[in-house]
């Protein structure tokens, strides 16, 4: 048997993976990652202890797939995704405040399979009274919770209350308060299509974990930054980045970077 992720030696919803596995006469198991949770962790060791073959061929590319789950177990909140589109300078929109539409018909296309992947998508009021944005990721079954965070008042009538998935309203700017909710909601992954003034205020206070920018070939001069104010003001302060991938989208340029912290 070749799994994913280490099976697991616990009971809770179901009975644990490797007493299956033992009844089933399996001789021989491969793993790819190791269950970080403290309350499932030792299957490896159950199955060795039976007489079964265990090895962990670890796998970056299957711990990638998982690194959500993985990331809630590890840390206990979900993992935070900010996803902007931006000019080649780094403007979210030019002087009139006009923004759509900044990346190219692809991109815009790629998003919906991020959407698609996420349990919630999180974003400001300002942009949900602003952009009316709907949410639901076009071509594709998943159905995201939407979550609205602010103290702004949303129009009922806008897109992101209609009935096609749930809607959940924060009705405040408390970080820690939405935090405690994303967690409470048991949440593996939340994909935050938020301004600037939010996502910044949220990669601030070492909230967001990967940052993927969609960078159209176009140039503005002016406008407004996708990113404000992180406090820094040196750059030894500087927030560090890891670059994950970079791939041609279209004819936009899609980066996605796991963020290091200062």
């Amino acid at each position: 048997m070749v799994v994913s992720l280490e099976p697991c030696a616990h009971t809770g919803i179901t009975p644990p993976c490797t007493q299956a596995i033992i009844e089933a006469g399996i001789s021989r198991v491969v793993y790819a990652a190791s269950d970080p949770n403290p309350l499932a962790a030792g299957g490896a060791q159950k199955l060795r202890d039976a007489g079964i073959i265990v090895e962990h061929n670890e796998s970056e590319e299957l711990t990638f797939i998982q690194r959500s789950w993985l990331h809630k177990v590890k840390t206990g909140r979900p993992l935070m995704i900010w996803k902007v589109a931006t000019t080649l300078d780094g403007k979210v929109a030019a002087s009139d405040g006009t923004s759509q539409w900044i990346t190219s018909d692809q991109s815009r296309a790629d998003v919906q399979v991020l959407r698609s992947q996420s349990d919630a998508i999180l974003i400001g009021t300002n942009t949900a009274i602003i952009d009316d944005p709907h949410l639901i990721p076009r071509g594709h079954d998943a159905r995201p919770v939407r979550i609205i965070c602010g103290e702004q008042v949303v129009p009922p009538t806008h897109q992101i209350f209609d009935n096609q998935a749930r809607t959940l309203v924060h009705a405040s700017k408390s970080i820690p308060d939405l935090m405690n909710t994303l967690i409470t909601e048991d949440f593996n992954q939340v994909l935050v299509e938020a301004g600037p003034t939010f996502g910044s205020a949220l990669m601030a206070s070492s909230n967001i974990d990967e940052l993927i920018v969609y960078q159209a070939p176009k140039i503005l001069g002016s406008g407004k930054d996708f990113v404000s104010n992180l406090g820094i003001s040196t750059l030894a302060e500087h927030m560090q980045l890891q670059l994950i991938s970079v791939q041609q989208v279209g004819s936009d340029l899609k980066s996605h970077y796991r963020v290091m912290g200062r």
